[in-house]
């Protein structure tokens, strides 16, 4: 079958010029591997594809008669010049993307969006509700019901790989650390100011062993000075002969301040690079090849020998001034985008020194959003999947023109989700993390991709109300996906005013055939089930969904536990809920019948002050809860560590909590591992208010046995402190860090390994008297 691509029609100082390509293989690209020109028009023809042909003609005359021939010979797929990619067929749907039509459609949108690109407003520039700061949420974990003798990366969904700064296979363990710059006396610059070393990032490979617990660095690997590593895959145990893979992501120098996420010019410098190192033989571990795509890093997710990377890239023009304030930067900013083809305004990617090629091999895979939702964006959202096994092909690439927030992914679906009108990043120097504030009006889009042979294929966009919540890092927990239905719940409103309140939102596709859309088909609460998720003010923390169950956490001053039947999508209810003391901040599945939160114990404010308005928190808090009858959970156990001050990197990333399953044929409870900074009461300073903080004390690993009741593992239902690993302590005079950030470990049988900083301690489970390190 033939198929024609594009049919353009262009202008030079020459006169008309036509381009046409038709291709006999349904699917092939309009951009060419070289990055070059069709006589200086900037229209870069395909070459790629089986059966393909291009044609391009001056004279009017042969303008007219190339167009009769070239359509005659497209005429066996009898339909128009343009042809729009079916994706894009959607328009009685008001949230759905639009597929662009033409390559000059595609450049037209995207000068239009860098003309009227403007500024954002800043920290000093909008006012911000006093005291109105997030709660800390909670992330999901994979439940790791069924598990081997070690731990592994605490996953959202179970089969879909996420990128992490450790990775191990049992036997060797894969660390990626970074190594801060230090300033030299032998690099200084002509005033003898010293300079910083580039920093260094680096893969350590430690050989594991048990008895006694140790981590042996058999090799170590220095990645590029350009890269900053961010994480890792572990692909081992690969079928067709291929080796072990370690694949290393990571990202150029420059990225923006969080202030920056709406001024999209900020964006245009980013680099994502995927290292890929042959680790079949640890000890002897062999680059093999990098690769280097345009833009910034949004996420990254894994299924099995598939990599999907979803970048955020703004258009760079040498010389282009965002914002110029005198008339001749404007005018040289005119003539400086009217000179720019198509071709110099899309990202690229290449292979180690290779050719720059362009990953976006046809405009029908690039969208738009729907017309009137805002300012119109440059910014280009980039769906990239890699076949780890031909890591040389060309990447399979969708890309949507505007902004993207987050990324949820289940084993068969890639939703892109993004808030509809611009919140503001509050920067505090004196807080843990920069604060997102919204208005009281939000509203979120969300765009599904359905993964099929690798692609991902665009299948429909809904709206909902409320966004996604407070931290960049936990926004994709509220999302999860059964039956082929998408459960998302939002936030919306604010608890000063009282108005805080939770929503779900039930999503599914609708239509028939490849032209579908995504439609709301339920939510809660509503008039038939009017009760509301949470109580008057109270803001949701945490979210897991697991099957046809959700649980949701909200908090003001006690923490209702809510736990939702979606067994039927189009008819969600309340099943139960529990309120205790205290909030959870994450929940993760210990079996089908218990639930273990984690979070901070607090007690009530005398007024709404407070740090969850009304309340302080304390210390650490784990809870364990029955949820065998859904309409009546309970906290069976619970366990408090520290008092306030008292913090956790798990808190904020489900990565920083190692899990191993219980083992009931061997009489091993389940283990979890925390990594904790720990605060408590000293002679110095003896808090007796709530609200006041009290001394760090150390920071390390703390251990848990998790008992489930079941024999032989007999013991009843509960939560034991089994020892802590400590890395860095007041008494010993040792510089203290924030909080353990990026802290991970790997538990292995009866054996721990600690990742903090740079150093790995080990000891036998227990830890207190056995520890190694750091090594």
């Amino acid at each position: 079958m033939v198929e024609c691509l594009l049919v353009q029609v262009l202008q030079n100082g020459n006169g008309r010029f036509l381009s046409v390509c038709c291709t006999s293989e349904g699917d092939g690209g309009i951009l060419g591997s070289d990055g070059g020109s069709v006589d200086g028009l900037g229209f870069v023809a395909a070459k790629r594809g089986k059966g393909m042909m291009c044609a391009g003609f001056k004279s009017s005359l042969l303008l007219g008669m190339g167009l009769l021939l070239v359509l005659s010979a497209c005429k066996e797929q009898d339909s128009l010049p343009f042809i729009p990619s079916p994706e894009g067929d959607t328009a009685d749907s008001p949230d759905s993307l639009s597929a662009f039509d033409t390559a000059q459609q595609l450049e037209q949108y995207l000068k239009k969006a860098i003309r009227e690109q403007r500024g954002f407003p800043g920290r000093d520039q909008v006012a911000v509700p006093d005291g109105e700061d997030p709660p800390g949420e909670g992330g999901n974990l994979t439940p790791g019901i069924r598990g081997g003798g070690f731990s592994t990366t605490n996953l959202q969904e179970q089969g879909v790989d996420e990128l992490d700064r450790l990775k191990s296979d049992g036997r060797f363990l894969f660390a990626l650390v970074r190594e801060e710059p230090v300033y030299s006396p032998l690099l200084v610059d002509p005033d003898l100011t010293p300079r910083p070393q580039p920093e260094v990032s680096r893969v350590r490979i430690l050989e594991l062993a048990e008895e006694p617990a140790s981590a042996r660095e058999i090799a170590s690997i220095e990645l590029d000075q350009g890269m900053r590593a961010d994480g890792a895959y572990l692909l081992s145990g690969r079928e067709g002969g291929f080796n072990n893979l370690l694949v290393v992501l990571g990202s150029g120098r420059d990225t923006p301040d969080p202030l920056d996420w709406f001024h999209s010019p900020s964006w245009r410098s980013g680099m994502t690079y995927v290292t890929l190192v042959d680790v079949g033989d640890p000890a002897s571990p062999r680059r093999q090849a990098q690769l280097a795509f345009d833009g910034y890093l949004v996420g990254s997710r894994r299924i099995g020998e598939m990599l999907y990377l979803v970048t955020r890239y703004h258009p760079r023009i040498d010389g282009y001034l965002p914002d110029p304030e005198s008339e001749a930067g404007k005018k040289r900013n005119a003539l400086l985008l009217e000179q720019t083809s198509l071709a110099g305004l899309l990202p690229k990617w290449q292979m180690d020194e290779g050719s720059r090629q362009h990953y976006l091999t046809s405009v029908r895979h690039c969208f738009s959003r729907p017309g009137g939702s805002g300012q119109i964006s440059a910014d280009m959202i980039s769906i990239i999947a890699i076949d780890l096994r031909n890591p040389a092909g060309q990447p399979e690439a969708r890309c949507i023109i505007g902004p993207t927030e987050t990324i949820y992914m289940s084993r068969q679906s890639l939703y892109l989700a993004t808030a509809r009108f611009p919140y503001v990043i509050r920067a505090d120097d004196g807080a843990e993390r920069d604060l997102a504030v919204y208005p009281p009006e939000e509203t979120t889009g969300i765009h599904k991709f359905a993964l099929a042979g690798g692609a991902a294929d665009y299948r429909g966009s809904a709206t909902v109300e409320g966004h996604l919540g407070w931290v960049q890092g936990k926004k994709a927990f509220r999302m999860g996906e059964q039956n082929d239905a998408l459960f998302v719940v939002t936030s919306l409103g604010t608890s000063w005013g009282g108005t805080a309140t939770t929503r779900l939102t039930v999503l599914s596709e609708a239509g028939d055939g490849e032209v579908r859309q995504l439609r709301e088909i339920a939510r809660l609460p509503n008039r038939k089930r009017p009760e509301p998720i949470g109580l008057p003010g109270e803001r949701l923390y945490a979210a897991r969904f697991l099957g046809d169950r959700g649980y949701l956490v909200t908090f003001r001053v006690t923490d209702p536990l809510y736990v939702l039947d979606l067994s039927e999508p189009a008819d969600p209810f309340i099943a139960g809920s529990l309120k205790i003391s205290g909030y959870s901040d994450y929940l993760h599945p210990v079996n089908e019948n218990l639930l273990l939160g984690i979070g901070k114990s607090a007690v009530e404010a005398d007024s709404e002050w407070g740090d969850g308005r009304g309340a302080w928190y304390q210390g650490i808090k784990l809870a364990l809860f029955d949820v065998s009858d859904p309409q009546s959970p309970r906290e069976i156990d619970s366990l408090e560590i520290g008092a306030r001050g008292t913090d956790s990197e798990a808190l904020r990333d489900h990565h920083a909590v190692a899990w191993l399953p219980a083992a009931p044929e061997l009489g091993r409870p389940a283990r979890l591992a925390l990594p904790v900074a720990l605060h408590a009461s000293a002679e110095t300073l003896s808090p007796t208010e709530p609200w006041q903080l009290h001394p760090w004390v150390h920071t390390g690993l703390y251990l848990f046995d998790i008992y489930t009741g079941r024999v032989p593992v007999s013991k009843t239902p509960g939560i034991a402190l089994a020892g802590r690993i400590i890395a860095e302590s007041a008494d010993t005079g040792l510089s203290r860090h924030d909080y353990p950030r990026q802290d991970r470990a790997l538990i292995k049988g009866n054996s721990v390994h600690y990742l903090h900083g740079n150093a790995i301690w080990s000891a036998g489970w227990g830890g207190l008297d056995s520890v190694t390190g750091p090594q």
